[in-house]
């Protein structure tokens, strides 16, 4: 095997002992029904064993087959059917491309074992186990977590499915500290359990700490590290004695994985020899992945769309898992227009027509384009994948919205709470269509049922909103300052203070100071922009507002910006640039209701029609007026 690092600024290339390896390892993953784990190294290995990267060695077209084979086998065992077919035939296609090209061999026959042979069998779970993973699906979690815990101690520790499993029970009950053990646990058998890497980002563990778990001293064959020995007693023995000194190289679940294929094609027992792929090929892009998932899970937007940009550029290009997680992550920043592309791309790769994560989220971005068609064609594709999961009734509620219905959408998006009821997505866009039906009690109970599973920016944007609605002040604040105090660096939440500080007597000044440093921090916080050009308009700043929404868009082209644009125009006077403007959000944008009702108004105007007034603010209790000061210190130090 060659020696060679890969080149950071490069496509990684792997050698035909290196996915033969590969291969091995995900065969195991599979054994061991880690399916997202599997999932996840296979789709990034597909990127780099596609013909268009290896077409300098037809020799590897049977392994790319078997690349194709082992993901299809990888998205069966995660229920998604129709997505495998896709591979399936895919692999079928190469695998005569390959035989026509006259490949004698296979690569079961290439590797050396019995065609019907797994290179690692499975061990045998725990019916306990089996038992804890139909609580999970039932979403029953505590049962879950009573059968996992009959399971033998050392099966929990040793046993990389059942230490996962038991990390997400731990999660989904709110217990981060066990649920970190327990992925530790994972991990400490398997660097590449990437669920267990995944779970811990979103326990909140930083960067640094789960790279420790990865790279830190390791006993051979990728043992349990000396510090999680002596966490757990190995290494001695309970009177304190020191135990066998093979006793702390013990080797992973499925470590037939971590063998070596010799130049032969058989396998040997060159224990080094995955470490050697791993820390010349993989291990460059798997700390970008993991930076890329905390990121992700701390809703760091920007770098997590910086960081899975990298990912599918430098490592695995057109992978459709680094442009989900990339374009989920635009759409956190609001950048619509540019999530909308991301996901187009990721939805036209390789078996990107079946795939379900994060469609709900396209289907967003789609709502908020207003982009019908699109939208009904997603709505229908998801429905003809899959009705068990939400996504697709989450895309035909928004679909219903979009064509302006009033009840089918909350019928649909009941649908989607009902086949998951802790998808949260579902309860915030059930929020958003009841907030819009003027059902703001409602709404605020929808968010809240959300936040109690995930507390997200989304569910605090989405309960400020219903709180102002009915003039619940104090909640909004209540609800704002929470949202700032888990994320003091998220411009969004800076935004939300001043949200709320807008709606005060003696709140505004304060207000802009929290929209400009939003701003500062982050020129893409469309909120708010928004919100501070309506406080310039407000106070009759024309020429500020003019200038603030000219400035923005020399760097983002959003229709609803030119909107904006168009009523400060139209407001200060300027008819012919107010119509240029509305024409050119339409012309972006021809569904565009807001765009669509500035020309009425302009229309109003040119006629000496004057547009009708906003009522203003509502009275305030002085406990918020004195609360507001002390929030607004602590967004504009």
């Amino acid at each position: 095997m060659d020696d060679e690092t890969a080149d950071p600024g490069a496509t990684a290339t792997y050698h035909a002992e290196d996915v033969r390896l590969l291969h091995h390892y995900i065969r195991s993953l599979i054994g061991q029904k880690l399916y997202d784990s599997a999932d996840l190294i296979g789709g990034l290995l597909l990127c780099c064993t596609r013909p268009a990267i290896i077409s300098h060695s037809p020799s590897m077209w049977d392994l790319h087959a078997t690349s194709l084979e082992l993901y299809a086998d990888s998205l069966v065992g995660k229920g998604e059917r129709y997505r495998a077919l896709s591979f399936y035939q895919q692999a079928n296609a190469h695998r005569k491309c390959a035989a026509s090209s006259s490949l004698r061999c296979s690569p079961t026959q290439l590797l050396g074992l019995p065609p019907t042979s797994p290179p690692c069998p499975p061990p045998s779970l725990p019916i306990n186990f089996k038992e804890a993973r139909c609580h999970l699906s039932l979403n029953k979690p505590s049962q879950a977590l009573r059968a996992l815990l009959s399971v033998s101690t050392s099966t929990r520790e040793s046993s990389v499915p059942v230490a996962v499993t038991l990390g997400h029970v731990y999660r989904r009950l709110g217990m981060q500290h066990d649920a970190q053990t327990a992925y530790k646990d994972a991990v400490g058998h398997d660097p590449l359990a990437l669920e267990a890497l995944i779970g811990l980002a979103k326990t909140g563990m930083d960067e640094e700490d789960i790279w420790r778990l990865v790279t830190g001293p390791w006993a051979p064959c990728g043992g349990a590290r000396p510090e999680e020995g002596a966490r757990r007693g190995v290494g001695k023995g309970r009177g304190g004695s020191d135990e066998a000194k093979g006793s702390s190289s013990r080797r992973p679940r499925g470590s037939q994985a971590y063998e070596s294929v010799d130049s032969r094609g058989r396998l040997s027992s060159d224990e080094n020899s995955v470490w050697q792929v791993l820390r010349t090929k993989t291990l460059p892009w798997l700390k970008v992945w993991v930076q890329a998932h905390v990121a992700l899970a701390a809703q760091n937007w920007a770098v997590a769309a910086e960081r899975f940009g990298e990912l599918e550029v430098r490592y695995f290009p057109k992978s459709t898992h680094c442009l989900l997680q990339r374009a989920r992550a635009q759409v956190g920043m609001d950048l619509y227009m540019d999530a909308q592309q991301t996901f187009g791309r990721a939805v036209e790769g390789e078996g990107g027509g079946e795939v379900m994560e994060h469609m709900d989220y396209y289907a967003v971005v789609l709502r908020q384009r207003a982009a019908k068609g699109e939208l009904a064609h997603l709505a229908h594709r998801l429905m003809d994948v899959d009705t068990r999961r939400p996504e697709p009734w989450i895309a035909a509620a928004l679909h219903s919205d979009l064509k302006g219905e009033k009840e089918s959408p909350l019928t649909l998006v009941e649908q989607a709470i009902k086949t998951d009821h802790e998808h949260v997505l579902g309860y915030q866009v059930r929020g958003t269509l009841l907030l819009a039906l003027g059902k703001a009690e409602a709404a605020a109970s929808s968010f809240l049922q959300g936040s109690r599973l995930h507390k997200d920016m989304n569910g605090y944007k989405g309960l400020v909103d219903a709180y102002l609605v009915q003039h619940k002040f104090k909640e909004a604040l209540g609800c704002a300052k929470e949202a700032f105090s888990a994320m003091p660096k998220s411009a969004t939440a800076i935004t939300l203070v001043g949200r709320v500080l807008a709606q005060l007597p003696e709140g505004r000044e304060k207000a802009k100071r929290a929209f400009q440093r939003a701003l500062s921090m982050n020129p893409s916080t469309v909120d708010a922009l928004l919100a501070l050009a309506d406080l310039h308009l407000g106070a009759q700043e024309y020429d500020k507002c003019i200038h603030l929404l000219s400035s923005s868009l020399q760097n983002s082209g959003h229709d609803f910006l030119h909107t904006k644009l168009g009523e400060a125009y139209a407001i200060s006077g300027d008819f012919s640039k107010a119509l240029a403007s509305f024409n050119t959000a339409v012309s972006m944008n021809p569904s565009s209701a807001p765009a669509t009702a500035g020309l009425e108004k302009l229309e109003k105007l040119l006629r000496g029609v004057e547009p009708e007034e906003d009522g203003e603010g509502e009275e305030v209790d002085e406990e918020v007026e004195a609360e507001e000061d002390d929030m607004v210190e602590g967004t504009t130090d």
